[in-house]
């Protein structure tokens, strides 16, 4: 086991619930943080399924702005992980 296993586990779903959770309470509606979470795990099927229940563009303007984020950590960290 590395020190990433944790973040590949089963329990990395209940730490994005948690992460959700939080997210609610602060204040943003349930579309962008669906649109948050499909962009932060790059799930277009989830993206898709929040715009057809949400009727707007929420989700995907917050899926847009996060998913460019994602990306560039992803680049990153297996840099880093490489080293």
């Amino acid at each position: 086991m590395g020190l990433l296993s944790p973040l590949f586990s089963p329990h990395s779903a209940a730490f994005a619930v948690f992460i959700i959770t939080l997210v609610g309470a602060s204040g943003l509606d349930f579309s962008t943080a669906v649109g948050m979470y499909s962009g932060a795990v790059t799930d277009p099927p989830a993206l898709s399924f929040a715009n057809s229940m949400a009727g707007s563009s929420l989700p995907a303007m917050s899926y847009a702005t996060v998913y460019p984020l994602v990306m560039i950590l992803r680049v990153i960290s297996a840099q880093v992980m490489v080293l």
